[in-house]
């Protein structure tokens, strides 16, 4: 079935002037008429919901004046843009508020515009905790060295003897982060939507408590971060988001032909094996007989392939048995005499081979 012209609607037209992304036309696509028109489904595809990019733009400005300030940094870009388990509390809700008077005795009322608002996002962050707590410790020090200590009410950054003579504005900047969210499209070429969210601080540090119940299972835990935040949401931020998503080089970047996460065996391992070493007789001499054991697939295939009897008969077969008193190996093939090999051992008779 050919696209019918005019399923998306170009790029700045009318409504699709916010969009980066391919926009369908409303115009097409109707199905819920008097008959469906199955020429025009292409024009009535759903939207899917796509999971927000998350960009740090702007760390506080406090944590240059921490020790190791690049940890507290990168700590914070990792944790905003690769370990969020989940990202919530984004809006762009728009509502129109109106006055309504009385018309008539009937009850109809006339409503006429006071207000447009827009509802405010709160953004939230939802982290697995690893161990040794280290997302709990982080806001916690963001919060006691940049904002506040519950104790004094004041950052605990002037404690530090390395801003013994240093002077800080508290300003908005010295303390929030700012963070840009993009909902791409499904290829993440193109910007659908994007929040500019600036002044994000941190409410709270997240739940800390402890427990003790013997009669039930140990459980992980959750770290669940509520931020400020002013938002902005405009062509301009979509225009931004589309700048960041086209730094984005997808070229090669294929899961199938990714290398191997571990490409070596340990030493350890391929060192591993249990070794004997046994006397015994050939052809009426005696001889020192060395095992050395398989306790590996590879160490079995490769040790039995070097260790075969080469003696055959006249049909190509070597012929072998087992004195079951003595655990010899004695091999008829070509007048050989009797090898002692511990490692040669069958349960019973039947287990006998030729």
């Amino acid at each position: 079935m050919a696209r019918l012209k005019g399923t998306l609607i170009a790029n700045g037209n009318a409504y699709s002037n916010m969009s980066f992304a391919p926009t369908v036309d409303l115009r097409l696509g109707g199905q819920n008429g008097f008959i469906p028109d199955y020429r025009t489904y292409l024009s009535n595809s759903a939207y899917v919901q796509r999971n927000v990019i998350p960009f740090l733009i702007e760390y506080p400005r406090g944590f240059n004046h921490l020790p190791n300030p690049e940890i507290w940094i990168g700590t914070l870009k990792s944790l905003v843009e690769t370990q969020a388990l989940t990202i919530e509390g984004l809006n762009g809700k728009v509502n129109v508020s109106y006055t309504e008077n009385a018309i008539g005795s009937s009850g109809e009322m006339q409503e006429d515009f006071t207000q447009v608002t827009r509802e405010r996002s709160t953004p939230s962050f939802t982290w697995v905790e690893r161990q040794g707590r280290p997302v709990h410790l982080f806001f916690n020090g963001w919060i006691f060295y940049l904002i506040g200590h519950p104790d004094t009410q004041t950052p605990m950054i002037n404690a530090l003897p390395q801003n013994a003579d240093k002077y800080f504005d508290f300003l908005p900047d010295f303390n929030s982060m700012s963070v840009l969210f993009v909902e791409p499209d499904p290829f993440q070429r193109r910007v659908i939507e994007a929040w500019l969210c600036v002044n994000m601080m941190p409410k709270t540090s997240g739940d800390l408590n402890g427990k003790r119940d013997l009669a039930s299972a140990m459980s992980d835990r959750k770290v669940t971060i509520d931020f400020t935040a002013m938002t902005m949401m405009s062509l301009g931020v979509n225009q931004f988001g589309q700048w960041l998503l086209n730094q984005l080089n997808y070229v090669g970047l294929n899961p199938h032909t990714r290398r191997s996460a571990i490409e070596t065996i340990s030493a350890n391992i391929t060192g591993a094996r249990h070794e004997e070493s046994a006397s015994g007789t050939v052809n009426g001499g005696t001889t020192d007989a060395f095992y050395s054991g398989n306790i590996g697939y590879l160490d079995q295939v490769n040790d039995i392939a070097t260790t075969q009897n080469d003696s055959v008969d006249g049909n190509g077969v070597t012929r072998k048995d087992i004195n079951y008193n003595t655990s010899e190996l004695r091999d008829f093939s070509a007048g050989a005499g009797i090898v002692n090999n511990p490692s040669w051992v069958l349960s019973t008779p039947d287990d006998k081979t030729k």
